[in-house]
């Protein structure tokens, strides 16, 4: 029966083969599900295992910006005060290479050149009066001023008889014609005046006139006639002859053909030799008066020359001389700025003017950058406090990704900027490599080594599960033929003993206590179907094989 039964479903087979062959697949992969249900193994946890190393930890922070230039600045018009200034002179073009004091713009300066020349005169003036100031006169400063009041003398002595002549002539020779007996010691006036006393008045100031003039024939040929009781007597002369010309002149204008019986000739020869008179007279005076105050000139500067500084006199010529050199000072500058030059070695990035332009004190003029560039990088708050300057870095670029280049950290800010909350610093890290591909505003990341730990204990982070403050690792304890990163299988849960943990990086982890070189800790815990372990360990008591 069983026979037939075969045979059957042999034949049917041998006539659908195809079907026969999938309903046999169908039935041994059920089979196959079946067994692996029934008498299969159940899901077991696997372990990676790591080794405690003693190594060198280097510590890194991370932070993004951009590439600036090193230093870039705006040159601008500066010390002018005029509303506007008119650029004379450009030296330079976009993109040359400069160097420090190069110039490069000139801004008119004429009114600043006449400045400078003035207060350059001043301090050699005031200096020059410092000088004597307080060296006092030199020999030749004395005889200089000795001679002045030799030549003064001789001039006011002079000018002395030049005014006794004059005024001997304006009487004697000039009005003589309105006087009778005019040589005598009593000479008469002619000519009718208002009254008699007033002709008695001139007839007496004429015999004081004559007597004047032969004490100053005397004087001028027995004295000096540069003492003092000389100078007044001749000025108290000078003064009487132009007091008698004045009455003299005054009573001539008055004199008309009905009042005093004279012609009119007779009238305009009188009036025409008392105007002559006056004339000599007054040019008598204007001189002697001017030699006497030449006179009284050199003889005050002689003093003062020869008299000693005092320490008041000093500390005044210091203080001109300090003003002057400060004014100076002041007016250098003025004209120095009237040249606008570079700060320092680098590329001009910008001319913005031509001659001829009127600029002010916020037109920029051109910009001059380093060729140096930085990486501008914003650090938070924790990382910012690790970072030194001097700390060296590794720069990458997103718009050049094959290119890598070493910095150094040069300035990081005192104060933060805060947004959303959020505290941030800028670092500056001066990039050591000179590629003309790296250009200002180009995207970059930095890594800034801020120290390393040397010798010490290592474990992979993943190793370490830190809650609060308490840190643990998963111990191999008992287990001393697995490789480090090996997968085992153990029969008995690994054990988790605490450590003490301290600086770490992108992989690792400072142990300080709590694990020596050489032990094993679970680096990664794998759940799934059990399997061959690749370290040569398998479940087993003790879980050593």
């Amino acid at each position: 029966m069983i026979k037939n039964i075969f045979s059957k479903v042999f034949a049917w087979g041998k006539a659908h083969k195809v079907i026969s062959v999938v309903i046999i697949l169908v039935v041994l992969v059920g089979g196959y599900f079946l067994f692996k249900t029934a008498f299969g193994s159940k899901s077991t946890t696997q372990y990676v295992v790591g080794a405690v190393k003693r190594g060198d930890l280097t510590l890194t922070v991370n932070g993004t910006g951009q590439v600036e230039a090193d230093n870039q600045v705006d040159l601008k018009p500066q010390g002018t005060t005029q509303a506007a200034s008119t650029i004379t002179e450009v030296d330079v073009k976009q993109g040359d290479t400069v160097i420090k004091s190069q110039l490069i713009v000139v801004v008119n300066n004429a009114s600043a050149q006449t400045s400078l020349t003035q207060a350059k005169a001043n301090v050699k003036s005031a200096q020059a009066s410092y000088d004597k100031t307080t060296l006092g006169p030199t020999s030749q400063n004395l005889a200089v001023s000795e001679q002045n009041v030799s030549t003064a003398q001789l001039s006011l002595s002079t000018s002395a008889r030049d005014a006794y002549l004059k005024i001997q002539d304006a009487f004697l020779n000039k009005v003589n014609g309105l006087f009778q007996n005019n040589t005598s010691a009593n000479p008469t006036l002619v000519i009718p005046t208002d009254s008699s006393q007033g002709t008695l008045n001139i007839n007496n100031a004429r015999v004081d006139m004559t007597t004047r003039l032969n004490s100053w024939n005397a004087l001028l040929n027995t004295s000096s006639t540069t003492s003092d009781d000389a100078r007044s007597e001749i000025s108290d002369d000078i003064t009487a002859a132009k007091n008698l010309i004045n009455t003299l002149s005054y009573t001539v204008n008055r004199l008309s053909t009905g009042n005093s019986g004279m012609t009119q000739v007779d009238i305009n020869t009188y009036v025409a030799a008392v105007s002559s008179a006056a004339t000599e007279i007054n040019t008598a005076e204007s001189s002697y008066n001017s030699a006497v105050q030449s006179y009284k000139t050199a003889v005050n500067q002689l003093a003062v020359t020869q008299t000693p500084s005092t320490s008041q006199d000093i500390q005044i010529a210091k203080a001109q001389l300090d003003n002057a050199e400060a004014a100076l000072q002041s007016a250098q500058t003025t004209y120095d700025q009237s040249f606008l030059r570079a700060p320092f070695d680098g590329v001009v990035a910008a001319v913005n003017v031509s001659p001829g332009d009127v600029v002010d004190t916020t037109t920029v003029v051109a910009t001059i950058m380093t060729v140096e560039r930085v990486a501008k990088i914003s650090l938070n708050e924790v990382d910012a406090a690790s970072v030194k300057i001097g700390d060296p870095a590794t720069i990458t670029f997103s718009a050049l990704p094959d290119v890598t280049a070493t910095g150094t950290v040069e300035q990081i800010d005192s104060i933060g900027t805060v947004t959303s909350g959020v505290v941030s610093y800028n670092a500056k890290i001066l990039i050591e490599v000179n590629n003309p591909d790296i250009k200002p505003g180009m995207s970059v990341s930095a890594k800034i080594s801020i120290g390393t730990d040397s010798d010490v204990l290592l474990v992979p982070n993943s190793a370490v599960s830190t809650v609060g403050s308490n840190s643990t690792v998963q111990s191999l304890n008992g287990v001393s033929s697995a490789k480090d990163g090996a997968t085992i299988t153990l029969s008995t849960a690994p054990q988790a003993i605490q450590v003490q943990v301290g600086d770490s990086d992108n992989a690792n982890t400072v142990i300080t206590s709590g694990l020596k070189e050489g032990d094993l800790v679970v680096v990664h815990t794998v759940t799934g179907a059990a399997a061959k372990s690749s370290g040569g360990l398998f479940s087993a008591p003790g879980g050593d094989q």
